[in-house]
């Protein structure tokens, strides 16, 4: 029986060969084997039959390797070679658009925009099909396909839900037909243009045959038995390079599916560098003239002002980018016509159509019944109705302890783009993007639901995105690391459970963690998500959290990529983390602050960025030195000791452990800090372990900064 993406490229090949009408009455057609067929129908059968040669997993052996190309080969050439599209588009700069704004209205609305049109928009441009849709959002999936029948002289969107392999990430994947790809491209940008006006989008499209779906780009130009003829070093350097090793064993490991999507993403990253793509003009850029004497807008500070929406206590004067932001955020919570109306009073006619706050999204995961023990830890004795959004960064930081303080984690997937290229057949490619986008959702609503509840009926956090590897949150400050911890388990988790991302979990403690060895699993997920976490007071402009955010997303990432070369069964996640008490703390890069100020010659002042289990240690510290009454002025002291050397300051901390009455605590919690050394020599002593086999590092310093923000009791 034809699987789904087999159905989508017979579709494909049908619609270029004939239109849109017939390609939907064969693909809805019930084959009988005793009724005589059409001609159409019996090439459409031949084109089931070739698409399903092309799709099938490659064998493992060599030889039925090759085999298997000539057979699809065969299949194709007897189809006349017709070749079909493979489309990639999406948003780009999505944090920028985001984040243009100051205010959690508009950010939140932005974020939810985004989402529908690459929840709801761009699929509809596949099919008319809107199973589990509100009635809003079939509306709205409905009025997109009309719209392509306006902008396209009456040309039909397609109609075969198959054909989108993924749409989640702020991107979508699928086959296309080739007469109909250009617009289907023009489309998605024009989408994005059209209901945010200033987001930047690209869409790209690439011919290709049925032998390049199963077998990568052009995989009959250059065969391995070619490749002894090559007499061009520098080629066979290159070629070396792409492949590993010049043979047929090396080529065909990279000759999948997975390259064929690969170069579409890298024509996708063409196009929105501004060059000439698909024969296609450089995109141009989103852009509203701003008349230099207009009042600004309050939110960007960028266009012109509008629209005026009033607030309890001020009137905030918006552009109609911002205005849109602001109204489909109101339109998330639902509020009511008559908070909405100053939209349409300012003349606007754009409407927001199918809305959905992810608080809406949390409350609907919470109803599942596997997530009926989750609902009772996050609402507890209070009554379980949902509860709303918050309505500004203050409502987040109340809820802090102590109060006043937010928690911003930005957490992205490590190496995706290695791993999305070892995938070889699309129905992998479908496979994994559903199997993380739903790990990273589920992981994301439990960590939320374990380690937050409502407060007068308000959630105090905001899910500014959820897509693909994706995640940005804004938490009460005390919450943040344990999320981003409770994320990071909980992907490899349920990812680990799954063939396609499960790999052995056999690496040496020693050479990845700095801490005494724990139980570890019999299996890792080649997935995992590192972090970037800001605790920053509420007050601290939201430009600047999105920064530090990613830099420390960027520091987490590096991290975990040196720990994979020191050894290569380790996948593990890492989390580097920043407490931003007063705005003067950074002025520059976090990377330069820390070398003037936490580095001195062969010492570290910090041991960021930590494991995930080293990140548990520390935690669990600054939990036990609370619960024993430790004295914080006394981690004060020996924080401040350390900046006088190495030396200087394991005789300051022995003599503490001589005269002082908490000395066992601290010893015990420095204790579980070993280092990592792999010359034999010793690895910790006082305050100080050793970092990567050479120079020393201290977690004091990390322990005083999260001091105030990790509660006794968790």
């Amino acid at each position: 029986m034809p699987s789904e993406f087999d159905k989508a490229v017979a579709y494909c090949l049908a619609y270029d060969r004939w239109n849109g009408k017939t390609a939907q009455a064969l693909l809805t057609w019930k084959r009988a084997e005793e009724l005589a067929q059409t001609d159409e129908q019996q090439i459409f059968t031949k084109m089931l039959e070739a698409a399903g040669t092309a799709l099938q997993e490659p064998p493992d052996q060599l030889e039925e390797h090759v085999k298997h190309l000539e057979r699809v080969n065969s299949v194709a050439q007897s189809l006349g070679d017709s070749p079909i599209a493979l489309l990639m588009g999406g948003a780009t700069k999505i944090k920028g658009y985001v984040f243009e704004s100051a205010k959690l209205p508009e950010i939140r609305g932005a974020s939810a925009l985004l989402d529908r049109i690459n929840r709801i928009d761009l699929p509809a441009l596949f099919s008319h099909l809107s199973d589990g849709y509100s009635p809003s959002e079939t509306e709205r999936a409905e009025s997109v396909r009309d719209q392509f029948r306006e902008r396209h002289h009456g040309k039909e969107p397609l109609d075969c839900r198959d054909c989108v392999i993924y749409a989640n990430g702020g991107e979508i994947l699928a086959f296309a037909p080739n007469k109909i790809a250009s617009a289907l491209a023009d489309e998605i940008e024009f989408l994005y243009n059209s209901e945010t006006l200033i987001a930047n989008s690209v869409a790209v499209w690439r011919s290709c045959s049925l032998v390049e779906l199963s077998f990568g780009v052009r995989p009959l130009d250059l065969f391995p038995d070619r490749f002894k003829q090559i007499n061009d070093d520098r080629l066979r350097k290159l070629l070396r390079n792409y492949y590993e090793e010049l043979d047929a064993e090396h080529y065909f490991r990279r000759k999948t599916f997975g390259e064929l999507a690969s170069a579409v993403a890298l024509e996708k990253l063409r196009r929105r560098d501004g060059n000439e793509v698909c024969g296609r003009p450089p995109k141009s850029i989103p852009h509203l003239e701003t008349n230099p004497y207009a009042r600004r807008c309050t939110s960007c500070e960028r266009r012109a002002a509008v629209a005026m929406r009033p607030f309890d206590t001020e009137e905030r004067w918006l552009c109609e980018p911002c205005a849109r932001k602001s109204v489909f955020g109101q339109e998330t919570k639902k509020e009511s016509s008559e908070q909405t109306k100053w939209f349409k009073d300012a003349g606007l006619v754009w409407e927001a159509q199918g809305t959905k706050a992810w608080a809406t999204h949390f409350d609907e995961w919470l109803g599942v019944d596997a997530n009926a023990e989750l609902k009772k830890t996050y609402y507890g004795s209070l009554p379980q109705a949902p509860a709303s959004g918050p309505e500004d960064l203050e409502d987040i930081a109340e809820a802090a302890t102590p109060s006043g303080f937010i928690g911003a984690i930005y957490a992205d997937g490590n190496n995706m783009g290695a791993l999305l290229e070892e995938l070889e057949t699309p129905s992998e490619y479908a496979t994994f993007a559903k199997k993380v986008n739903e790990a990273t959702t589920n992981a994301t609503f439990t960590a939320l639901a374990k380690h937050l509840k409502p407060v007068k009926g308000k959630h105090r956090f905001e899910v500014l995105s959820i897509g693909g590897d994706d995640v940005f949150l804004i938490v009460p400050a005390h919450a943040a690391l344990r999320i981003a911890v409770t994320i990071a388990r909980e992907v490899e988790e349920e990812l680990r459970q799954e063939d396609i991302t499960r790999v052995g979990g056999g690496y040496a403690w020693a050479e990845v963690h700095r801490i005494k060895p724990q139980n570890q699993p019999s299996s890792l997920s080649k997935v995992v998500l590192s972090s970037g976490v800001l605790i920053a007071d509420q007050h601290t402009p939201v430009f600047l959290i999105r920064r530090l955010a990613e830099e420390l997303l960027k520091s987490a990432k590096a991290r975990a990529k040196k720990l994979r070369e020191l050894d290569k069964q380790y996948y593990g996640a890492t989390v580097d983390f920043m407490s931003l008490k007063s705005l003067g703390m950074i002025v520059t890069r976090i990377e330069d602050f820390r070398d003037q100020a936490l580095r001195r010659k062969d010492l570290d002042f910090t041991a960021k960025p930590y494991t995930i289990p080293e990140v548990e240690a520390l935690l669990t510290a600054v939990e036990e030195l609370k619960k024993a009454d430790f004295p914080k002025s006394q981690l004060y002291h020996l924080r401040e000791q350390v900046e006088k050397g190495w030396l200087a300051s394991i005789v300051d901390y022995l003599y503490f452990l001589c005269r002082s009455p908490h000395a066992e605590e601290l010893r015990e919690v420095l204790g579980r800090w070993v280092g990592s050394s792999s010359t034999g020599r010793v690895s910790a002593i006082g305050p100080w372990v050793r970092r990567d086999g050479q120079g020393w590092e201290t977690v004091l310093g990390d322990l005083l900064e999260i001091y105030d923000f990790v509660p006794e009791e968790t």
